[in-house]
């Protein structure tokens, strides 16, 4: 079973190249960043052995979520979608590895891409799916 999420999740990641910045430690809004001098690579990439690209998403509770807040644990990302009865009973045995494991071990973030109509879901999408999952999982 984790060697197939283990596939999954490398052939989702290989989507698109993305490289790291190395600017300042300040955004547009002057507001100081999260040091992450802990980031040693200069690149990233989707390839077996290279580092992970950072993204950030917004949450089901409107919160940002950075993929290297997580540095440190084992991380799954599972990408679902709203019409995909499947993908819910995928995120509760997420829910289940975390338990297992546990949250400072273990991280599943499941990335909604779409809502029941094909469409990119909105803030009130997400929180029905984590409703209707049953999930404690970031969504």
């Amino acid at each position: 079973m984790l060697k197939y999420l283990a596939i999954f999740l490398m052939s989702a990641l290989s989507c698109s190249p993305a490289k790291l910045s190395s600017d300042t430690m300040l955004v547009d809004t002057g507001e100081e960043v999260e040091d992450r001098s802990w980031v040693t690579w200069d690149e990233c990439g989707q390839d077996i052995g290279q580092n992970p690209c950072n993204f950030t998403l917004l949450n089901h509770e409107g919160e940002e979520v950075e993929l290297y807040d997580y540095y440190g644990k084992v991380i799954v990302v599972d990408f679902s979608t709203m019409w995909c009865g499947v993908c819910i009973n995928i995120a509760a045995e997420g829910d289940k590895l975390v338990t297992k494991y546990g949250e400072d071990n273990v991280i599943w973030l499941t990335v909604l891409i779409e809502n029941q109509y094909g469409l990119p879901p909105t803030q009130e999408d997400l929180q029905s799916w984590v409703d209707m999952a049953n999930v404690q999982v970031p969504v």
